[in-house]
């Protein structure tokens, strides 16, 4: 779908999330993903992260509108990928 087809990952990968410059929901971009994906929500777009990098160790960077950045969460391995759809 948005996620490129790779054979040889690396053991980590690191994701962005910025909010739209139309105030209208948040930005999720990876090197891993093919094009950004909009999310409404922060935490939709911090849970579909998480998602995609569940077999890896997850680094993920929040910026706020002026670039700045605000928070990184660092998700282990072994820990448990949220459900999504529920």
């Amino acid at each position: 779908m948005g996620i490129k087809g790779s054979k040889s990952r690396s053991s980590e990968v690191s994701f962005e999330i910025k909010p739209r410059a139309r105030r209208d929901g948040f930005t999720l971009s990876s090197k891993r993903l093919v094009y950004p994906l909009w999310y409404p929500t922060l935490h939709g777009a911090i849970s579909y992260a998480r998602f995609l990098g569940r077999h890896e160790e997850c680094h993920i960077h929040i910026f706020n509108s002026e670039g700045s950045l605000v928070d990184s969460k660092h998700i282990h391995r072994d820990e448990p990928a949220p459900v999504l759809g529920g």
